[in-house]
């Protein structure tokens, strides 16, 4: 593979002011088929070392975001706004917000 076409952008969107802004590059497309390889060994340390998208969700698939980032179990969750609490009285707010 040649190296310098891991930057290059497999998808991305131009904002208001026409910069072009990278979703994807090849690399992260490497990166993604690595963990669905369950090639984890080192898929931290190269995500880590980019602006990789979704680095906190890929840590949270892996079980690895309270390991790297030492956040409680709490925080692996959202909260839910209360406006869509009380909508739905069946929801419950998630533990510890």
């Amino acid at each position: 593979m040649d190296l310098s076409s891991l930057s290059d952008p497999v998808f991305s969107v131009v904002d208001q002011l026409n910069n072009r802004i990278v979703i994807y590059s090849a690399d992260d497309i490497r990166l993604l088929k690595k963990e669905a390889d369950g090639d984890t060994d080192t898929l931290v340390q190269e995500k880590s070392e980019g602006n990789h998208y979704g680095y906190w969700q890929m840590l949270k698939r892996i079980g690895k975001a309270k390991e790297v980032t030492g956040c409680q179990d709490y925080q692996l969750l959202l909260p839910i706004p209360l406006a869509e609490i009380a909508t739905n009285p069946q929801l419950s707010q998630n533990p510890g917000y």
